[in-house]
Parts: C-alpha cells; sequence; structure tokens
C-alpha cells in the first residue's frame, strides 16, 4: 500500500499546453479525410454497395459517433491536445477533439471492423486472424505515431513502452476492438430482421470500444493516475496488452467453432 500516496490530486499528470500549429493540424484532417474518403470510394465503385448494402457507410457513421469517447480515454490514458478555437470538433472533460479525431475515428473504429467483418464473411481462417491482429496494431501505430511526430497530440506522463510517440500497451486496446467489432457484425447481421440490421450496424462500434476500453484500460489507466513506480506502470502497461490479446484469442475461438460448424453441416 505504500506505492499509492495519500492525496491521489498530487500525483495526476496536468495535461501539458501546447501551441496549436495550424497547417499541422490542417494536414492531419487532410489525411484521415483522405483514408475515410478512399473507403467510401472503395464502397461506390466496388461490389460492396450491391452486395451489402450500406453497411460500410453506418459502419463508418457508427465510428464517427464512437469519438464522443475520446475524452473520456483521453483523461485516463493521459493523451493531450492543443487548446484551439480552430478545426475543433467540441470540447470535453477539458479536451479540445480536433476534427482529424473525429474523422480519423470514422475509418479506423467504424471502417476496420467492416473489413474485418467481410474477411470472416469470405472465409479467413483462424490461424489468419492473429496476422490481422498484427496488421491492425501497425496500422494503429502509423495511425497515432504520425499525428504525434506533428505535434498535434500526443501520450504525457509515465507512459511505457514508447514507440515514435505510441506506447505499445495501446495496442491492446486499439488493436481488439476492430477484431471483436468485425465478429460480431458477422454474427450479428445475418441473424437481425433487415428492419433492425442498420441500428445494430450503427451503433457496434461505440458499443465495441466502449467495453473493450473497460475491459483493458483499467491496469494502466490506474497505474498512470496514482504515482506508481515506473516496474508498476510497466506491468499495468503489460496487462492491458494482454488483456486485449486475451479477447482477440476469445474471438479466435469462437471463430473456430464457427469454423467447424460450417465444415459440418457440408
Amino acid at each position: 500500500m505504500s506505492d499509492f500516496p495519500a492525496d491521489i490530486r498530487h500525483v495526476v499528470p496536468a495535461m501539458p499546453i501546447h501551441p496549436q500549429d495550424e497547417s499541422m493540424m490542417l494536414g492531419a484532417t487532410v489525411i484521415m479525410t483522405a483514408v475515410t474518403v478512399g473507403l467510401l470510394i472503395y464502397w461506390v465503385l466496388g461490389k460492396e454497395r450491391r452486395e451489402h448494402g450500406f453497411i460500410l457507410p453506418l459502419a463508418i457513421a457508427g465510428g464517427l459517433l464512437s469519438a464522443l469517447q475520446e475524452p473520456i480515454l483521453d483523461v485516463l490514458v493521459l493523451f493531450w491536445y492543443p487548446t484551439s478555437d480552430s478545426l475543433v470538433a467540441f470540447s470535453a472533460f477539458g479536451r479540445d477533439v480536433p476534427w482529424f479525431v473525429v474523422i480519423g475515428y470514422g475509418w479506423y473504429v467504424g471502417g476496420l471492423p467492416y473489413l474485418v467483418y467481410r474477411m470472416i464473411d469470405n472465409g479467413i481462417q483462424p490461424r489468419s486472424f492473429w496476422k490481422l491482429f498484427v496488421a491492425i496494431m501497425a496500422i494503429d501505430m502509423v495511425g497515432i505515431s504520425v499525428p504525434v511526430l506533428m505535434g498535434v497530440c500526443g501520450f504525457y506522463g509515465n507512459q511505457p513502452y514508447d514507440i515514435w510517440g505510441y506506447p505499445f500497451w495501446w495496442a491492446g486496446l486499439d488493436g481488439a476492438h476492430p477484431m471483436l467489432g468485425g465478429l460480431v457484425l458477422y454474427w450479428l447481421v445475418p441473424k437481425l430482421p433487415k428492419p433492425f440490421q442498420p441500428l445494430a450496424v450503427f451503433l457496434t462500434p461505440a458499443i465495441l470500444l466502449g467495453a473493450v476500453s473497460g475491459a483493458t484500460v483499467w491496469p494502466i489507466a490506474l497505474a498512470l493516475n496514482t504515482g506508481l513506480s515506473t516496474a508498476m506502470v510497466q506491468l499495468a502497461g503489460a496487462a492491458t496488452f494482454v488483456l486485449g490479446t486475451m479477447l482477440v484469442a476469445a474471438s479466435v475461438l469462437r471463430l473456430s467453432g464457427v469454423r467447424r460448424n460450417q465444415l459440418s453441416s457440408d
């Protein structure tokens, strides 16, 4: 118990104040918009719209809705944005959340689960599911490291496993929820009556982000906000990553069960 100070208010790091670079903020917004528009072009021009209707744009819209959770996560895991009156989508919990973050949620929290869903639907094998998990973690590292290196956002405090401004424990959350989201869409969409499918697809990204956040982030959030030693913070970061990996492992087991049932029915 000696690791816990008597007054927690004395150990929670204050968010650093950084001036906003308008050109860099605009550049980050353009990058995130280009990725999101690219996904929508893929939907319009490819077979997705004909064969799967409006699932992809609904998932992207659900990803945009999920951005409302961002300031809560920012406070818990110590993430800053510059304070500004321009290019800010909304403010809450002392964070001015920029537009590039909201738009990024559209393609990452909404679009990626759809792509995972389509890969499962196309017959991805459980062992390849792990490769997809690694690929999504790599996408997340690039997607966060680039804005951090641009100076438009960043983690602060005693963050463990930092790689180019990306604390690797974060992959436990951001690698897991697109995987589970894809599996939920695969399981949920065919089972629901068609009138309920759009609402389910729209809400799935936000529900999965909230659920996986609650299941994985609590060890590192507690450690970062209670003034624990560096060793304890590193242990907590590892625990968050392991919890996320366990959720993916559960998804692989579920997917293996689905594949076995398909083979037995054939």
